[in-house]
């Protein structure tokens, strides 16, 4: 996946820092590549994507969390994406992402937005 985005930069976070936007470097590399919509995948739905999507919303207007998140129960989960719906996140499917990243089947490479 890195090979196919080398022109996007990736936040792996090993950490317990869930802001992202409390991170400088994070928000100027999202500044400086003129970045306005974040997709965004996480292990546990409630806190490691939950947390950095609810806060990037307000700046970025625009941030989409894909389906390759997990809860600790199936009801924590689904009550962690009504959350994020309701702060306007946009839930998406790790398949959608592809194929609007795609867009055409007959492109040699993918046409990001």
């Amino acid at each position: 996946m890195a090979q196919l985005l080398r022109s996007s930069r990736t936040k792996n976070h090993r950490t317990l820092q869930h802001e992202l936007l409390d991170d400088p470097k994070f928000v100027a590399e999202v500044e400086r590549i003129g970045r306005k919509k974040l997709v965004i995948a996480a292990l546990w739905t409630e806190v490691c994507l939950a947390f950095p999507a609810i806060d990037a919303c307000a700046p970025l207007r625009s941030v989409c969390r894909v389906d390759a998140s997990g809860g600790m129960s199936k009801e924590i989960h689904d009550t962690a994406v009504m959350r994020l719906v309701q702060a306007g996140v946009v839930p998406v499917t790790w398949v959608q992402v592809m194929l609007e990243w795609q867009r055409d089947w007959r492109a040699s490479r993918p046409m990001m937005p």
